[in-house]
């Protein structure tokens, strides 16, 4: 039986528990109870996105069957997310939304089947919680222009107690679930061109590589370039993993397009590594000028744009000049995003809604 199967029947399980329990249940206490449609977060530490955001939520307030708050994720969403919506609405419970971003035809051609379940759920909320104005702008024009009442609150990371500049050495890092080739071809290319240029960097690649025939095609481009010494496949890497991640003098590139409310970008901020981005999507609100290069981009639905590689070089050779400043300014930046300060405000909204 498949790890996926075994969830499905989790879920279902637990949906017939939630629609028993609701059924017979006295009103929920007047204090804050959370459930969460059993949404899954990852046991063995490799989660990332809304289950990040699950997370830290569940730490401070538990799942309970007996409820004032369903708080969902789009970007995690549970199985059966149908049922749990209309049983929260049979039941009278208030319906939160994390919102980020949506489907568009320049992503997946899938766009339509994805946003049909999105604009379900949006439009039963209560509530919804953008994660960034880019997120609101998104919501606005794939799913629904129905007015909710809602705020803008940014992803959480967990905040550093230093910086580190220990190693000499520049390394260049792309991090992520690689579903898509162009963002790390164009950091191997890069990767190339520096050492031609008698630059010396490493790049570490971290995160799964997902696209058919991942493996071979960067193995081979490696191979071909003679970037043996230079590359490092990091691989899947958990939470407890980010400080050996960033560590010394290195500086991330995230180049994907129209990213709604990345927390990768902020999560290497705050161990002062530098961010050269794709000026898209949320980028913009999360990140400074003086703690970024965030090159400009424009803006469309129909397809991804990503920058040009000599854009992507002065960047490169920009920050390395002023890494310190950048660096710093990094560290600064990341302590807007404080989860203390995210659980603060999550506590603000429950009392909000009645």
């Amino acid at each position: 039986m498949t790890y996926g199967i075994m969830h499905k029947i989790e879920d279902l399980l637990y949906l017939l528990k939630f629609f028993f329990i609701n059924l017979f249940s006295l009103k929920s206490q007047n204090k804050i109870t959370l459930n969460y449609a059993n949404a899954h977060i990852a046991r063995d530490g490799y989660y990332r996105g809304g289950r990040a955001k699950l997370n830290f939520l569940k730490k401070k307030f538990k799942q309970e069957e007996n409820f004032k708050y369903l708080y969902l994720v789009s970007s995690a969403l549970p199985n059966f997310v149908y049922l749990f919506v209309y049983l929260a609405k049979l039941f009278k419970k208030k319906i939160i939304l994390n919102q980020n971003g949506v489907a568009y035809p320049g992503w997946t051609s899938n766009h339509q089947k994805i946003n049909k379940k999105l604009r379900y759920v949006y439009e039963n909320s209560d509530y919804i919680i953008f994660q960034s104005k880019f997120c609101k702008l998104s919501a606005i024009k794939w799913l629904s222009k129905k007015k909710i009442s809602h705020s803008i609150v940014y992803n959480p990371i967990k905040i550093r107690k230093k910086q580190n500049l220990n190693n000499k050495n520049f390394n260049l890092i792309v991090c992520g679930s690689h579903e898509n080739k162009q963002r790390v071809f164009l950091a191997l290319s890069l990767l190339k061109i520096l050492i031609d240029k008698k630059q010396v960097f490493k790049l570490i690649i971290a995160g799964p590589l997902v696209w058919e025939n991942a493996q071979k095609e960067v193995y081979k481009f490696i191979k071909d370039n003679n970037l043996k010494k230079n590359v490092i496949l990091f691989g899947k890497y958990k939470q407890n993993q980010l400080s050996k991640l960033y560590f010394g003098k290195s500086i991330l590139l995230h180049l994907k397009y129209n990213d709604p409310s990345p927390t990768v970008p902020l999560e290497a901020q705050s161990f002062g590594v530098p961010v050269i981005c794709s000026g898209s999507g949320g980028m913009r609100e999360l990140l400074t000028n003086n703690s970024a290069e965030i090159i400009r981009i424009k803006r469309t639905w129909i397809n991804n744009i990503y920058p040009k590689q000599y854009e992507i070089m002065n960047a490169v050779i920009k920050i390395k000049k002023n890494y310190r400043k950048y660096s710093l300014s990094s560290f600064k930046n990341s302590r807007r995003f404080d989860v203390i300060n995210w659980i603060k405000f999550h506590e603000i909204i429950f009392k909000i809604i009645k």
